[in-house]
Protein backbone atom coordinates (compact mmCIF):
# COMPACT_ATOMS: atom_id res chain seq x y z
CA UNK A 1 0.00 0.00 0.00
CA UNK A 2 2.45 2.42 0.51
CA UNK A 3 4.13 2.30 -2.73
CA UNK A 4 0.42 2.24 -4.77
CA UNK A 5 0.00 5.39 -7.00
CA UNK A 6 -2.79 6.90 -7.40
CA UNK A 7 -4.43 8.12 -10.81
CA UNK A 8 -6.07 11.38 -9.44
CA UNK A 9 -3.41 12.72 -6.98
CA UNK A 10 -0.29 14.02 -7.56
CA UNK A 11 1.35 12.90 -4.63
CA UNK A 12 0.85 11.23 -1.21
CA UNK A 13 0.28 14.00 0.29
CA UNK A 14 -2.66 15.01 2.43
CA UNK A 15 -4.39 18.17 3.24
CA UNK A 16 -6.04 18.25 6.38
CA UNK A 17 -9.12 20.88 6.61
CA UNK A 18 -11.07 21.31 10.18
CA UNK A 19 -13.98 21.94 9.91
CA UNK A 20 -15.01 23.02 13.37
CA UNK A 21 -19.40 23.62 12.95
CA UNK A 22 -21.91 22.95 14.70
CA UNK A 23 -24.91 25.35 14.50
CA UNK A 24 -26.21 22.24 11.63
CA UNK A 25 -27.95 20.64 15.04
CA UNK A 26 -29.04 21.53 18.20
CA UNK A 27 -26.05 19.83 20.28
CA UNK A 28 -22.90 21.79 21.67
CA UNK A 29 -19.19 19.45 20.93
CA UNK A 30 -19.27 18.63 17.78
CA UNK A 31 -17.42 21.23 16.68
CA UNK A 32 -14.48 19.51 18.84
CA UNK A 33 -13.97 16.53 16.43
CA UNK A 34 -11.07 17.94 14.40
CA UNK A 35 -9.21 19.00 17.08
CA UNK A 36 -10.08 15.09 19.21
CA UNK A 37 -9.27 13.41 16.00
CA UNK A 38 -5.73 14.89 15.83
CA UNK A 39 -5.32 14.49 19.08
CA UNK A 40 -6.04 10.42 18.77
CA UNK A 41 -3.07 9.46 16.62
CA UNK A 42 -4.41 10.87 12.69
CA UNK A 43 -0.77 11.87 11.65
CA UNK A 44 0.90 9.15 13.11
CA UNK A 45 -1.93 7.19 10.42
CA UNK A 46 -0.45 9.04 7.80
CA UNK A 47 3.21 9.10 8.96
CA UNK A 48 2.79 4.94 9.06
CA UNK A 49 1.09 4.65 5.50
CA UNK A 50 4.03 6.61 3.90
CA UNK A 51 1.50 10.31 3.11
CA UNK A 52 3.13 13.47 3.95
CA UNK A 53 0.64 15.94 5.42
CA UNK A 54 -0.26 19.41 5.71
CA UNK A 55 -2.78 20.57 8.97
CA UNK A 56 -4.84 23.70 7.44
CA UNK A 57 -6.01 24.53 10.72
CA UNK A 58 -9.47 24.91 11.74
CA UNK A 59 -12.50 26.93 9.95
CA UNK A 60 -14.82 28.55 12.78
CA UNK A 61 -17.43 30.09 12.56
CA UNK A 62 -16.52 32.95 13.93
CA UNK A 63 -13.94 33.80 11.05
CA UNK A 64 -16.04 34.15 8.74
CA UNK A 65 -17.69 37.59 8.14
CA UNK A 66 -21.33 37.70 6.78
CA UNK A 67 -24.07 39.77 5.83
CA UNK A 68 -26.81 39.10 8.38
CA UNK A 69 -29.24 42.46 7.15
CA UNK A 70 -31.25 39.63 4.82
CA UNK A 71 -34.96 39.91 4.58
CA UNK A 72 -35.75 36.01 5.08
CA UNK A 73 -39.79 36.93 3.56
CA UNK A 74 -38.33 36.77 -0.16
CA UNK A 75 -36.90 33.59 -0.04
CA UNK A 76 -39.42 30.61 -0.65
CA UNK A 77 -37.79 28.99 2.18
CA UNK A 78 -36.85 31.44 4.16
CA UNK A 79 -37.92 30.36 7.74
CA UNK A 80 -37.63 26.55 7.25
CA UNK A 81 -34.30 25.95 8.40
CA UNK A 82 -32.87 27.21 11.70
CA UNK A 83 -29.26 29.46 11.32
CA UNK A 84 -29.12 29.00 7.52
CA UNK A 85 -27.62 32.30 6.98
CA UNK A 86 -24.57 31.06 9.24
CA UNK A 87 -24.90 27.32 7.89
CA UNK A 88 -24.38 28.50 4.09
CA UNK A 89 -22.10 30.90 4.46
CA UNK A 90 -19.86 28.49 6.71
CA UNK A 91 -20.42 26.39 3.44
CA UNK A 92 -19.27 28.81 0.88
CA UNK A 93 -16.20 29.49 2.54
CA UNK A 94 -15.44 26.01 3.29
CA UNK A 95 -16.13 25.18 -0.48
CA UNK A 96 -13.26 27.36 -1.46
CA UNK A 97 -10.68 25.90 0.94
CA UNK A 98 -11.39 21.99 0.03
CA UNK A 99 -11.70 23.08 -3.87
CA UNK A 100 -8.30 24.89 -3.09
CA UNK A 101 -6.71 21.76 -1.99
CA UNK A 102 -8.38 19.36 -4.60
CA UNK A 103 -6.97 21.59 -7.21
CA UNK A 104 -3.58 20.96 -6.29
CA UNK A 105 -4.37 17.13 -6.68
CA UNK A 106 -3.51 16.22 -2.91
CA UNK A 107 -5.97 14.17 -0.98
CA UNK A 108 -8.08 15.97 0.82
CA UNK A 109 -9.10 15.04 4.53
CA UNK A 110 -12.07 17.15 5.95
CA UNK A 111 -13.01 16.45 9.79
CA UNK A 112 -16.48 17.70 10.74
CA UNK A 113 -18.61 18.91 12.44
CA UNK A 114 -22.03 18.16 12.13
CA UNK A 115 -23.00 16.81 8.70
CA UNK A 116 -24.34 20.03 7.10
CA UNK A 117 -20.43 20.22 6.43
CA UNK A 118 -20.98 17.59 4.03
CA UNK A 119 -22.67 20.05 1.59
CA UNK A 120 -19.16 22.45 1.36
CA UNK A 121 -16.58 19.74 1.04
CA UNK A 122 -18.58 17.71 -1.27
CA UNK A 123 -19.43 20.09 -3.89
CA UNK A 124 -15.87 21.33 -4.01
CA UNK A 125 -14.66 18.06 -4.66
CA UNK A 126 -17.36 17.68 -7.21
CA UNK A 127 -16.08 20.74 -8.93
CA UNK A 128 -12.35 19.48 -9.18
CA UNK A 129 -13.32 15.98 -10.36
CA UNK A 130 -16.60 16.40 -12.67
CA UNK A 131 -16.94 11.89 -12.01
CA UNK A 132 -16.65 12.72 -8.31
CA UNK A 133 -18.84 9.21 -6.64
CA UNK A 134 -20.16 9.66 -3.12
CA UNK A 135 -20.67 6.54 -0.30
CA UNK A 136 -22.31 8.09 2.29
CA UNK A 137 -22.31 6.24 5.24
CA UNK A 138 -24.96 6.85 8.13
CA UNK A 139 -27.80 5.77 9.88
CA UNK A 140 -30.06 8.48 8.45
CA UNK A 141 -30.38 9.92 4.97
CA UNK A 142 -29.45 13.57 5.41
CA UNK A 143 -31.25 14.31 1.74
CA UNK A 144 -34.21 16.35 3.69
CA UNK A 145 -35.30 19.09 1.69
CA UNK A 146 -36.17 22.82 3.57
CA UNK A 147 -39.74 21.51 2.99
CA UNK A 148 -39.96 18.36 4.73
CA UNK A 149 -37.51 17.89 7.42
CA UNK A 150 -38.87 17.09 10.56
CA UNK A 151 -36.50 19.05 12.66
CA UNK A 152 -35.54 22.25 10.63
CA UNK A 153 -31.94 21.59 11.34
CA UNK A 154 -29.36 21.57 8.05
CA UNK A 155 -27.54 18.64 9.09
CA UNK A 156 -30.52 16.42 7.63
CA UNK A 157 -30.69 18.19 4.35
CA UNK A 158 -27.06 18.51 2.83
CA UNK A 159 -27.63 16.04 0.13
CA UNK A 160 -30.82 17.52 -1.04
CA UNK A 161 -29.03 20.24 -2.01
CA UNK A 162 -25.62 18.81 -3.36
CA UNK A 163 -27.78 16.10 -5.66
CA UNK A 164 -30.17 19.61 -6.74
CA UNK A 165 -33.15 18.14 -5.42
CA UNK A 166 -33.40 21.53 -3.46
CA UNK A 167 -32.80 24.81 -5.04
CA UNK A 168 -30.02 26.95 -2.95
CA UNK A 169 -31.83 30.33 -4.67
CA UNK A 170 -34.65 29.54 -2.28
CA UNK A 171 -33.02 29.52 0.97
CA UNK A 172 -30.65 32.45 2.84
CA UNK A 173 -27.11 31.74 2.58
CA UNK A 174 -27.14 29.27 0.08
CA UNK A 175 -27.64 31.35 -2.83
CA UNK A 176 -23.96 30.54 -4.29
CA UNK A 177 -24.00 26.86 -4.78
CA UNK A 178 -23.56 25.74 -8.47
CA UNK A 179 -23.38 22.31 -9.97
CA UNK A 180 -24.63 18.73 -8.62
CA UNK A 181 -24.21 15.25 -7.74
CA UNK A 182 -26.08 12.91 -10.45
CA UNK A 183 -27.70 10.14 -8.26
CA UNK A 184 -26.55 7.38 -9.84
CA UNK A 185 -22.90 8.71 -8.47
CA UNK A 186 -24.29 8.43 -4.63
CA UNK A 187 -24.99 5.25 -2.21
CA UNK A 188 -26.26 5.39 1.22
CA UNK A 189 -25.17 2.76 3.50
CA UNK A 190 -26.38 1.66 6.90
CA UNK A 191 -29.39 3.51 6.75
CA UNK A 192 -31.80 2.34 9.39
CA UNK A 193 -33.75 5.61 10.63
CA UNK A 194 -35.05 7.91 7.61
CA UNK A 195 -37.73 10.22 7.40
CA UNK A 196 -41.03 9.68 5.72
CA UNK A 197 -39.68 12.18 2.80
CA UNK A 198 -36.62 11.10 2.67
CA UNK A 199 -38.07 7.47 2.10
CA UNK A 200 -39.95 8.58 -0.88
CA UNK A 201 -36.86 10.85 -2.65
CA UNK A 202 -35.08 7.49 -2.69
CA UNK A 203 -37.90 5.74 -4.11
CA UNK A 204 -38.61 8.87 -6.71
CA UNK A 205 -34.97 9.27 -7.52
CA UNK A 206 -33.95 5.57 -7.43
CA UNK A 207 -30.76 5.91 -5.60
CA UNK A 208 -29.22 3.37 -4.87
CA UNK A 209 -29.13 2.20 -1.09
CA UNK A 210 -28.12 -0.12 1.89
CA UNK A 211 -29.71 -0.57 5.03
CA UNK A 212 -28.47 -2.28 7.93
CA UNK A 213 -30.17 -5.17 8.24
CA UNK A 214 -28.87 -5.60 4.80
CA UNK A 215 -25.51 -4.64 5.92
CA UNK A 216 -25.62 -6.76 8.56
CA UNK A 217 -27.15 -10.24 6.13
CA UNK A 218 -24.83 -9.63 3.13
CA UNK A 219 -21.62 -8.13 5.33
CA UNK A 220 -19.65 -5.07 4.85
CA UNK A 221 -17.27 -6.98 2.76
CA UNK A 222 -19.65 -7.86 -0.04
CA UNK A 223 -21.60 -4.71 0.17
CA UNK A 224 -18.70 -2.56 -0.45
CA UNK A 225 -17.65 -5.23 -3.78
CA UNK A 226 -21.24 -4.38 -4.49
CA UNK A 227 -20.48 -0.48 -4.59
CA UNK A 228 -17.37 -0.73 -6.13
CA UNK A 229 -18.51 -3.01 -9.32
CA UNK A 230 -22.18 -0.41 -9.01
Amino acid sequence: MSSQIYKLLKTRHVDLIGAAFKLGQRFDGVQYGPQELRKSGLFEVFQKNNWTFSDKGDLKIEDISFDTNVDFSKYKHGHLIDNSLAVGNYNKNLYKLVKESADKRNFVLTLGGDHSVGLGSILALKASYPSLKVIWVDAHGDINTPECTLSKFYHGCPLSHITGIANGKDLPGFEWINGKLEFKDLVHIGLRNIDHGEKQILRDYNIKHYCMEEVTYKGIGKVMTEIFEY
